[in-house]
Order: structure tokens, then sequence, then C-alpha cells
């Protein structure tokens, strides 16, 4: 497994050579996250997608929506930036969402991606790999929470940055979501 942040670095560099945007995210010394940020962000996430009213397969497979909807509002509870990450997720060693393009058009088309937010202390928060991969497996959806902290922390999960940044996603996004 590679080195997570070496891996963000090179995925800002391709996503700067691609021009779809420049980001600025320097590395700080300690963890952004805590217990109350976590009860924050599904507290939110309750109220702003509606949680009474959208069940958790509403959001599964629906991962670069969902991340571009809520990012401003984790960024409000954090106090800290965040950056939207594309890329591709494996499950002890196995390809789950293997990203096998950067074509955006191509990429929307064949839906091999995910969306997770990286965090300047290396951390990651993924709101919709445990409901994609519940749908996936026809698990129990009442299992699902996001994913929160340092990839290390989850051994047999691998985060695969390729792009990175709002533009990135925002055109995704706009090939028909």
């Amino acid at each position: 497994m590679q080195n997570y942040w070496n891996s963000l670095q090179d995925a800002i560099a391709v996503t700067s050579s691609r021009d779809l945007g420049s980001e600025e995210f320097a590395r700080l010394p300690s963890p952004i996250l805590n217990q109350e940020h976590c009860k924050a962000l599904i507290d939110v996430m309750t109220q702003e997608l509606g949680f009474g009213h959208l069940t958790p397969a509403d959001i599964g497979l629906q991962c670069a929506g969902v991340n571009w909807k809520m990012k401003s509002k984790f960024e409000q509870i954090i106090q800290n930036k965040v950056l939207l990450t594309l890329g591709s997720i494996k499950v002890a060693g196995d390809p789950i969402f293997e990203m096998e393009t950067l074509d955006l058009l191509k990429l929307r088309a064949s839906g091999r991606y995910h969306v997770w937010w990286s965090l300047q202390s290396g951390e990651i928060v993924d709101i919709t790999f445990a409901t994609s991969m519940l749908i996936k497996q026809g698990g129990d959806l009442s299992k699902a929470v996001p994913l929160a902290g340092f990839p290390e922390q989850f051994p047999k999960v691998e985060w695969i940055p390729k792009l990175v940044g709002d533009k990135a996603i925002h055109q995704l996004l706009s090939f028909g979501w």
C-alpha cells in the first residue's frame, strides 16, 4: 500500500497538468478529526440530505454528488479545508471501484470511480463507501456509517487518489448527474 499523502500529492500534480485546477494543500502536523466532528457530520447529513426521507440506499453509489453537496458543511464543522478526491478503492487488495481512465466523460459513463474527502492532516472522510459496499453485497444498510481517520486505520481498505478538487468533480457531475 503506497503512502496516502504521497499518492494525494501525485493526484494534485496530475489534476493541475490536466487543467482541472491547482490546489494548495499543505500538510498539517496533527490530526484534525475528533468524535465531535464525526457526530456533527452525521447530524448535518441527516438534516441536509434528508435522512428522515432518504434511505442509505439513496446515497449509496452516489458518491460524487453527495460529497459535493456536503463539502462546505463539513469544512464549517472542522474549520479547515477539505479536498474532494476522485480515485479508486481496493479492499483486501481487490479493486472495488477501479478508476481506469482520467477522461471524465468516459469515467462518468462507466461509473467506475469513487469520491471521498482528503484533509490536510492526511486523514480521509468517506461518507458513502460503507453504504455503497453494503448495497453491492446485499448487506444491512442500517450498519452504514462514514469512515473517518487516517487511511492506515482501515488496513483492508486502500484509497488511491487520481484527481482532486472542485473543478474535476464539477466536470464529472456536469456530464448528466
